[in-house]
């Protein structure tokens, strides 16, 4: 064991341990899944692709949408501030100083809809690693030195920020999507003074982590499973048996049902900002198919555009199509086209978007070229991503999270990319796109 560890755990109970209850293999990932007698759940892969290191994440559902508005502004604080104050007998100068020369990190983080952590570290120094994950979770600091100064840096950035005319429209459009709640109410040194409370960031920690039930953590190292498994069971097993509320407060979605504008007249651009915007609250098919088939409809759509708009126009320099969707707190899918034009062009460009899409509608076969090159590049992005760690471990963590857990889904990938049609495309973006309310916001230049 490192000094630097010992030392964490000189004034600190060390950890009980726990016992592995059910083990099983995932032969079509090359994995193995683990369930500890304290709710946790692991998945370990050996992997090479990182020469001698190891990759420690995990989540669990819940986040800040399981805060209700009383608690959700100091919740955006607590994680930040938790982690500037050390964990343990130590601050975290003291840490950094014990730590000097151990490749070992480990991060607690907290976002809308799960908490999480992400550690790495070389596989000589994996157990230091378990030990911050198990001393930052157990034992939480709060400085409050360091919480009273972030807060007033904050309250004094929001008292002097001068917002852009862009920043005032993007907050207007975030609302006219998704409707006004706490969640998204703009901050402010007010709202900070009145709402974030010292005495419950500590709280709130150990409701986002505290009691370990339902936690999922994903490891992927260039060892065995043989090596970790004491690590596993000491560290991750000894975290606290029980379970948190981790319902979500926040779910409903105010997403708009008609057709509407957002134009303003108060840009300190030349040019105009163009978005037009579908949303749907209803989910069409299975979400993994779904997914795969938005990522494809991005790029067609993109590359059209482009050939429309830039190439036979000559009205804009590029074209941006996102696509995206989330099942929690409640299904929401969002595309949205944008561009950047000269004022009096934007009728026009809109109006040519609208044909595009109609012709995707319509004539599928026209986009049959178009299809070919998004499947090869999407094959070819698959094969590059495999070689990541990093792919691996997120790939795994959003199957669980999404309860999507068709480990077959990797090894039929390629079959799965090539059978998609652009008949298919054309029913999909019918059906998510031409009976879906369309957003259009515009900013224009001032006067």
């Amino acid at each position: 064991r490192s000094s630097a560890a010992s030392d964490v755990y000189k004034r600190q109970q060390l950890p009980s341990g726990g016992h592995i209850v059910r083990e099983e293999n995932i032969p079509e990932i090359g994995a193995v899944s683990l369930w500890l007698n304290n709710g946790t759940r692991i998945i370990f892969k050996s992997s090479e692709l990182d020469k001698g290191k190891v990759l420690l994440t995990g989540f669990r559902k819940g986040g800040l949408y399981s805060l209700d508005s009383l608690h959700y502004y100091t919740g955006l604080f607590a994680p930040s501030i938790i982690s500037l104050s050390g964990a343990g007998n130590f601050s975290r100068d003291a840490l950094n100083y014990f730590l000097a020369g151990n490749s070992a990190s480990m991060r607690l983080l907290v976002d809308k809809t799960r908490t999480g952590l992400a550690g790495v570290s070389q596989v000589k120094d994996m157990e230091t690693m378990f030990q911050l994950l198990y001393t930052k979770w157990m034992y939480p600091q709060l400085d409050t030195a360091i919480c009273k100064q972030t807060i007033e840096k904050t309250k004094e950035n929001y008292r002097v920020k001068q917002k852009s005319p862009t920043e005032f429209f993007q907050e207007e459009l975030m609302w006219l999507l998704n409707g006004r709640n706490y969640t998204n109410t703009i901050l402010s040194d007010s709202l900070i003074t009145r709402y974030v409370k010292q005495e419950d960031m500590l709280p709130l920690f150990n409701r986002f982590y505290g009691a370990a039930k339902d936690y999922t953590f994903v490891i992927l190292g260039d060892c065995t499973i043989q090596d970790i498994k004491p690590l596993i069971t000491t560290y991750i097993g000894g975290l606290p048996k029980g379970s948190n509320d981790t319902d979500w407060c926040y779910t409903e979605r105010n997403i708009p049902y008609k057709s509407c504008s957002l134009i303003r007249h108060t840009g300190d651009s030349p040019k105009a900002s163009v978005s037009l915007i579908f949303q749907q609250d209803s989910l069409l098919e299975e979400f993994s198919s779904f997914t795969l088939k938005s990522n494809v409809m991005k790029a067609m759509l993109r590359t059209c555009l482009l050939n429309r708009l830039r190439e036979e126009m000559g009205k804009v320099y590029s074209v941006s199509v996102a696509s995206s969707a989330g099942l929690y707190p409640s299904f929401l899918s969002r595309t949205m086209i944008g561009f950047v034009c000269l004022p009096e062009d934007v009728d026009s460009l809109v109006n040519a978007t609208q044909e595009e899409l109609q012709r995707l509608y319509e004539y599928p076969e026209s986009f049959d070229g178009i299809l070919t090159d998004v499947k090869r590049n999407l094959l070819k992005d698959f094969e590059l991503d495999k070689q990541k760690n990093s792919f691996w471990t997120s790939w795994i963590r959003n199957s669980i999270f999404n309860q999507q857990e068709d480990w077959k889904y990797l090894n039929n990938y390629a079959q799965t990319v090539n059978s998609i049609t652009a008949k298919d495309i054309s029913s999909f973006a019918k059906s998510l796109l031409s009976t879906t309310p369309m957003i259009k916001a515009v900013l224009y230049p001032k006067n």
